[in-house]
């Protein structure tokens, strides 16, 4: 199945191998605007760099891709539409999540998973996909301290630009594309890994954080645990702007 765009002003179909370029493009977009709001020396912003770069070359000359694609990367930046629900433009987000907050809402995580016989780690990211805390579960799997990281940054680097809270509803949306999309999604780019188990911390509307889960059978239970971290804090979400120095 391919995804469907509108490139000067006629239709152009996707492959696969085509949406994920396009995606890697936009999460380095994605990472660097993040970066630039740190400084613009530090090296978080050169690597972010590095990979728009990467990115450029391997969508202009690799993998036998044609002309017409390598002018839809360089577009991309101009507000090309793509079929998918991507938001041109993340805003500036300009609240955080509070330590506290998130104390509580991996400690609530981890007791839910325990309590349906789980063991689990649960990994928390801030809106730049760094972590902000992470907690491992007493006989959690030794993968799953890693895999909730990655679930965490999936859903914070790429929910806010398709409108997807959850991996769940993430792992749904790109599949419409390809059945095979999150798959090769994840063995293509760093960090990503396409399996349920991570939730969107929300406030006033902006995504300010992610919980991610790993350890429990079914990833599905995973995000379950994340869902009950989050509600577990939610309503002392609605104004968490960071303090004036």
């Amino acid at each position: 199945m391919k995804g469907r765009s509108i490139l000067f002003g006629r239709p152009f179909l996707l492959s696969a191998e085509h949406v994920v370029l396009v995606l890697q493009y936009r999460i380095a977009l994605h990472a660097l605007s993040a970066a630039k709001r740190r400084c613009d020396s530090c090296a978080v912003y050169m690597n972010a760099r590095v990979q728009i770069m990467t990115a450029q070359y391997a969508i202009a000359k690799g993998r036998g891709l044609d002309r017409t694609l390598a002018r839809l990367a360089a577009l991309a930046t101009s507000c090309i539409t793509l079929s998918m629900p991507v938001n041109a433009a993340t805003p500036l987000v300009t609240s955080v999540l509070p330590l506290s907050l998130a104390i509580d809402a991996a400690t609530e995580t981890v007791h839910v998973c325990e309590a349906k016989g789980f063991r689990v780690a649960v990994a928390i990211v801030d809106a730049d996909g760094v972590i902000k805390l992470q907690l491992r579960g007493d006989g959690s799997p030794i993968h799953s301290q890693g895999f909730s990281f990655r679930k965490a940054y999936t859903v914070m680097s790429m929910g806010p630009m398709m409108g997807a809270d959850t991996n769940g509803a993430l792992i749904k949306l790109i599949s419409g594309f390809s059945p095979t999309l999150p798959a090769v999604a994840t063995s293509g780019t760093p960090n990503l890994l396409f399996l349920p188990g991570a939730v969107l911390v929300k406030a006033n509307g902006q995504a300010i954080a992610a919980i991610g889960v790993s350890g429990a059978p079914k990833s599905v239970d995973d995000e379950v645990c994340a869902q009950a971290g989050l509600d577990k804090i939610r309503s002392r979400l609605t104004d968490t702007s960071p303090s004036p120095n």
